[in-house]
């Protein structure tokens, strides 16, 4: 499975950051696999849900180490940033549905 982060992220400063992780979010780039799985309804069969979580966090995990460390969070914000994240992928690939409060929101 080939994956590409699509983003150089340590080209990014801390407002770009802010921008892409503010609704609605930048979504990554999936692998194929991953992004056959998301358009065709299948995202929690076999391994790729875990497969797409991997390539979320290999995603947003260093925007969100950039994010944490600049002025723009606080405790609150880090809290509409996840839910901010769950909501756009949501909204693109509704697949993912949990049974939560929220359909972003996996229990």
């Amino acid at each position: 499975m080939s994956f590409s982060l699509a983003v150089d992220h340590q080209s990014l400063t801390p407002e770009t950051v802010a921008s892409m992780l503010s609704y609605p979010v930048t979504l990554p780039t999936f692998s194929s696999s991953v992004q056959y799985a998301l358009e065709n309804g299948y995202i929690h069969s076999g391994k790729m849900w875990s497969q797409f979580c991997k390539e979320c966090s290999q995603f947003y995990q260093p925007l969100l180490d950039i994010y944490e460390k600049s002025a723009f969070h606080d405790s609150k914000t880090s809290s509409v940033v996840y839910q901010s994240i769950g909501r756009s992928m949501y909204e693109k690939y509704p697949c993912i549905a949990g049974k939560g409060i929220r359909p972003w929101v996996r229990n």
